[in-house]
């Protein structure tokens, strides 16, 4: 069977993700590609100790280098597999702090929850904030 697109058998998933990028692109041709973007609001956390837009400022305009050596603790678990691999990286200081009943989340919940998935959670809120935007008013805004 050969569809449309001339390829036997269908597209690929690969050949489906670049049309879908070249439609994409199409489109920010169509609107111009210098449009400016407004930043409303920020939340980040970043290696070297980085938790918001004064200590980002601090990090580039010292020229303060973010990476370090592995910090034990993140050692301890994986101790042998840490052996063969990096020892120096940009880490985050205390990646699994999270204040799960702020977010009305169970501890065994909060366990159970992929760490990236907190800190999204932790910026997110945060970048609110920042933008002096109540979460309350946010249920139907786009």
């Amino acid at each position: 069977m050969t569809e449309p697109s001339g390829r036997p058998g269908g597209p690929t998933p690969l050949s489906r993700a670049m049309d879908t990028i070249r439609q994409l692109k199409a489109q920010l041709a169509q609107h111009g590609g210098n449009q400016p973007v407004a930043i409303v609001g920020a939340g980040l956390r970043l290696p070297g100790g980085v938790r918001d837009l004064d200590g980002l400022w601090d990090l580039v305009s010292g020229g303060r280098d973010a990476v370090g050596p592995l910090p034990p603790s993140r050692r301890e678990p994986f101790a042998e597999g840490w052996d063969s691999t990096v020892d120096r990286a940009g880490f985050l200081d205390d990646p699994l702090g999270f204040d799960a009943a702020f977010f009305g989340i169970s501890p065994r919940e909060a366990r159970a929850m992929d760490p990236q998935h907190r800190l999204l959670l932790e910026v997110a809120w945060e970048a609110l904030e920042n933008a002096a935007l109540p979460p309350d008013r946010l249920a139907d805004a786009r």
